[in-house]
This record gives C-alpha cells, sequence and structure tokens, in this order.
C-alpha cells in the first residue's frame, strides 16, 4: 500500500515537472511573441502617424 502510494506521488511529480518545464518554455516564448508584435505594430502605427 504505501510503496503503490510512494510510487504513484512521485510518478505524479516528474509528470507534473515535466509539464511545468514545457509550459515555462510556452509561457517565454508568448510572452516574447506579444513583446514582439505589440511593439512592431506600435512601431508602424507610429510610422503611418508622421
Amino acid at each position: 500500500m504505501s510503496e503503490s502510494a510512494l510510487f504513484n506521488v512521485s510518478l505524479a511529480a516528474s509528470h507534473w515537472g515535466i509539464i511545468n518545464y514545457f509550459t515555462k518554455i510556452d509561457f517565454a516564448n508568448s510572452i516574447k511573441q506579444f513583446i514582439n508584435i505589440h511593439y512592431t505594430g506600435f512601431y508602424h502605427l507610429e510610422r503611418e502617424g508622421t
């Protein structure tokens, strides 16, 4: 009982660690993309204004 419970906990922890690792990568990439889109969009708007 305790051995299988420990195994399940470690399995869940490693699985969550992998998911967390990939979501961190996706989060960083999406922030970069958002900044790039926002910056270039603002840049184009400013150039059109002048």
